[in-house]
């Protein structure tokens, strides 16, 4: 009788104590000031059909320009998009855009002009909002690193900033960059 107390007392403890059950811990969510945007970010209502503003629709900008001191003298990046983006209230979305970054290097009074780096992106789905100012987008992109994105909305403009990722050139891999992104409706 006696174990048979001890061991309904235990297990009362156990179904008090664990509300888990076999389910999954939860995991803590990091504050977006921890994802390290470039630019501050404040959310908004994204819901529309977004198009590049007609000047400076993308920014191609080096996360920290000190890594190319001493390689070259400077590095411009000339970025464009051109397309459109839609975000439903339902969390879905069609990303159709034409990313283009071309690099110039300034060399000992040298311009090296590079290829330009692309991607087109035709894709659609459904995104993740873990947080208020950010998103999480299942791209596929080939050469730049668009999944992760800090948002400003207004009624009339969106600003979408990519998290720091590497330069995709031999050499130069290590270089960080990030990616500004200006949309109107």
């Amino acid at each position: 009788m006696r174990t048979y107390l001890i061991l309904l007392a235990c297990l009362s403890l156990l179904i008090t104590n664990c509300n888990k059950g076999a389910a999954p811990t939860e995991s803590k969510q990091i504050p977006v000031t921890e994802l390290n945007f470039a630019r501050e970010v404040s959310g908004g209502e994204l819901t529309g059909t977004w198009v590049p503003r007609a000047e400076k629709s993308l920014e191609a900008n080096l996360a920290d320009p000190s890594q190319i001191v001493g390689m070259v003298d400077s590095l411009g990046l000339a970025a464009s998009v051109a397309g459109s983006v839609k975000f439903n209230a339902d969390k879905s979305f069609a990303w159709n855009t034409i990313i283009q970054v071309t690099p110039t290097i300034k060399m000992g009074g040298m311009v090296i002009p590079m290829s330009p780096f692309a991607d087109t992106l035709n894709e659609s789905g459904v995104y993740q909002q873990p947080w208020d100012e950010a998103i999480v987008l299942p791209l596929h992109p080939t050469t730049f690193k668009i999944d992760t994105v800090g948002y400003t909305a207004s009624t009339d403009s969106l600003m979408l900033v990519t998290l720091s990722g590497a330069f995709p050139y031999p050499g130069f891999n290590f270089v960080k960059y990030y990616l500004v992104f200006h949309f109107v409706k």
